[in-house]
């Protein structure tokens, strides 16, 4: 379920981490911008439009081009923050500025002007006058964000008392008229700008602030928070961009759906079948939770972890009582999971105890131990699990009420838990909070970084215009996370916000969220700039662009998308870069795909890429896919892709298949492995794959970790609720923003 890699972040200062390009470069990427946006409006379809709209209309478009040419675009001192301005402080207009300048709207240039300046296009949905002028010249909304750009960004000069300003003195701002660039009778209102930034290049420098490092282990890790008075930065600047395959382990479970168990094979009577297979796994329950209960008292703390969330899925109320005793564990893990466990039962009388763990810290009235430094987050987090598992009154106002309550020693874990809570089970005063909670630079990175994804739940035009600011703000960390939330709300009104932050972002990871974010949008539009980038992006672009397709086309199976990421894919020269192909033609679920996914299967050099080739196969699915993953699994050689084909094997699900996927676990010898192998048993679903979990998980030999896997698959197979409610908001995370409490509850499958 987890990254096999280990992922080693740095901190880095409070400074804005933008990489700031020269301005000769910005100017270039703007025109680049325009050009595109010219072709985009030129071959648009207008048939819809009177004559009247397509005459204004291509003027609109013949201005634009004269913009661009002009290249005198608009300048800002925001340190480092890609801001729009309508007007910029030397009298320049923005490319729509322009366009409704030329058109005759002056009074509504100056109105914005004086009124918003910094206003994106989003920020002008339902304005009376701007929609008429949209509508008078043939011109979409979506089509007047799009040609938006943020204007160029320099850092300030100072004169020497201190203030910003060139050549000796404050930057003058204009008192009147407004600067149309060369030929016009009103010049600039101020000296020019400095013609060079402070820094240059494309990325950072090796071994700065943010860089990171690659290793092995079991999960990333993110850094802990701040201990000074200003809250740190982590960020994780690339010098590539070939991050995808971390993405991918934290999204995986998205298309990776554990099979239910199914008992078709039971014996019954009767005409309700479905009514004798609630029975028959009703009974499988009766038999699996007294082992549970007893795990959860076995000298292993790895075990009893496990029992507890095993007990919290399948025992219902009757879980309740094992699991208070466990909040009393000597392992502070245990305990943590116990209090998760409580919420995945969505019992009222458990939701009682975590409303007090919550509020207190403790489960005994008057106690001044705490369960733990962290219970009370984990306590809100599983608050929201009994909300999903059923539990029918709300509490979101009452973890608002705690955010809002809470002590400088509890600051950031409180809301970032709350921030968690709304993203497993939303709800408007935590919507609200969320926006607040972005917006203070008070708070820790990881909260604001939660605060911001948890507004992907918006549909208000005017959050949606603030998650266009930060995603062009000065911070990595949160631009990553803007992106990540643009891309959760499924509104296609911020596409043109995403492929301009695309085209004007110059870190390689970053581009690489929003090219996901572009791809959960969906839509021709976002198909379309996809492919695009697919067949004329950088090489590791191209390969965010694969699965970024393999995310917008997943349930269409589109032939024309899979045509071309097979033509993307014979294209690419690294072997290590065509997994992501792999994955994205599995996502596709493409048969023609198959042979050449099949070959590397059986021949690739690395073991990783066939272990991606292995999940590939098995997201395509179907008997060919099942026959040459169980043809390959008994020759494979190296360990991991064992497992990755095992675990291949576990999603395809066919009762054959149980027999050697247990041979394969027990051949292994590392006990992390033999935990995967018996995970994929778990995602199996079918009472073969129950009977050998069951004595997986009822031997007392073997390694800690495998019991520990085997019983906690058989609480998922058995779970009175949907589970992975966790996996689900993992792929809604910017990961590498996160304290190490919190990525512990991306380690369970509840």
């Amino acid at each position: 379920m987890h990254p096999v890699h280990l992922l080693v972040l740095t901190l880095a200062s409070n400074a804005s981490d933008t990489i700031v390009l020269p301005v000769s470069e910005q100017v270039l990427r703007a025109s680049a911008h325009y050009s595109a946006v010219v072709d985009e409006l030129s071959a648009a379809d207008t048939r819809h439009l009177t004559d009247i709209q397509r005459a204004a209309r291509l003027q609109l478009v013949d201005a634009l081009r004269a913009y661009r040419d002009r290249a005198e675009f608009g300048r800002g001192y925001d340190e480092g923050a890609r801001v729009p301005y309508f007007v910029d402080a030397e009298g320049r207009r923005c490319a729509v500025a322009e366009l409704l300048h030329v058109s005759g709207e002056l009074g509504l240039v100056e109105r914005v002007r004086t009124s918003n300046n910094h206003a994106w296009i989003l920020d002008l949905a339902g304005d009376a006058a701007f929609e008429d002028w949209l509508d008078r010249h043939g011109l979409a909304f979506d089509e007047a964000a799009r040609v938006q750009v943020p204007v160029i960004g320099q850092l300030p000069r100072f004169d020497t008392n201190g203030h910003p300003g060139g050549g000796g003195g404050p930057i003058q701002r204009p008192t009147g008229g407004s600067y149309r660039g060369p030929g016009d009778t009103v010049g600039p209102a101020g000296p020019p700008g400095p013609t060079a930034p402070t820094g240059s290049g494309t990325g950072p420098a090796t071994g700065g602030p943010g860089a990171s490092v690659a290793g092995t282990g079991p999960r990333p890790v993110g850094a802990g928070p701040s201990t000074g008075a200003v809250p740190t930065t982590v960020s994780m600047s690339t010098t590539s961009d070939d991050g995808w395959w971390l993405w991918w382990e934290y999204a995986k479970l998205e298309f990776l759906v554990p099979n239910r168990l199914s008992l078709a094979s039971a014996p019954s009577t009767g005409d309700d079948v479905i009514g004798s297979l609630r029975d028959a796994i009703e009974r499988a329950r009766r038999t699996q939770v007294p082992r549970f209960t007893e795990a959860a008292s076995a000298p292993d703390a790895t075990v009893r972890g496990a029992a507890a969330i095993a007990l919290g899925q399948s025992a219902g109320r009757d879980a309740v009582a094992p699991l208070l005793k466990l909040l009393d564990d000597p392992s502070q893990d245990v305990r943590h999971r116990a209090i998760l466990a409580l919420g995945a039962t969505g019992e009222p009388s458990a939701a009682m105890v975590l409303l007090r763990i919550a509020r207190t810290g403790t489960n005994v009235e008057g106690s001044r131990a705490d369960i733990s430094p962290y219970a009370r987050s984990i306590a809100i987090v599983a608050l929201a699990l009994a909300r999903r598992a059923g539990l029918a009154e709300p509490v979101d106002t009452a973890v608002a009420a705690l955010v809002r309550e809470r002590q400088k020693d509890e600051r950031e874990g409180v809301a970032l838990a709350a921030m968690f809570h709304h993203g497993i089970a939303p709800g408007e005063s935590l919507e609200r909070l969320a926006l607040e909670l972005a917006l203070d630079e008070s708070e820790s990175p990881s909260v604001r970084c939660r605060a911001v994804e948890a507004l992907g739940s918006t549909h208000d035009p005017k959050t949606l215009a603030r998650l266009q600011t930060i995603l062009s703000g000065p911070r990595m960390d949160l631009r990553r996370s803007a992106a990540i939330a643009l891309g959760s709300t499924r509104d296609t009104a911020v596409l043109p916000a995403l492929q301009t932050a695309h085209e004007m972002e110059a870190e390689g990871l970053t581009r690489g969220f929003i090219l996901v974010a572009i791809g959960r949008l969906g839509g021709a539009k976002a198909h379309q700039y996809l492919l695009k980038v697919l067949d004329q992006g950088e090489s590791g672009q191209r390969r965010w662009a694969a699965l970024a397709l393999g995310v917008l086309a997943h349930d269409t199976r589109d032939p024309e998308t899979s045509k071309s990421l097979r033509a993307a894919a014979d294209r690419e020269k690294s072997a290590e870069g065509r997994a992501a192909y792999w994955i994205a033609s599995g996502l596709l679920r493409d048969e023609s795909s198959v042979p050449g996914i099949a070959k590397e299967l059986e021949s690739a050099a690395d073991p990783r890429q066939r272990m991606y080739a292995a999940t590939a196969l098995s997201l395509v699915g179907g008997a060919r896919c099942a026959a040459i993953l169980r043809e390959r699994l008994p020759r494979e050689s190296n360990a991991m892709a064992r497992v990755g084909i095992t675990q291949a094997l576990g999603i395809l699900g066919e009762n054959q298949d149980v027999t050697a996927m247990r041979s394969a676990l027990d051949q292994l010898a590392e006990p992390g492995l033999q935990g995967i192998a018996a995970t994929a048993l778990a995602f199996h679903g079918t009472p073969e794959a129950l009977a050998q979990l069951g004595d997986l998980a009822a031997s007392d030999s073997g390694a800690r970790v495998r019991r520990a896997a085997s019983i906690e698959g058989l609480g998922l197979m058995l779970a009175r609720n949907k589970p992975l409610a966790l996996a689900d908001l993992s792929r809604r995370i910017n990961y590498t923003v996160m304290p190490d409490w919190a990525q512990g509850l991306f380690q369970t499958m509840l």
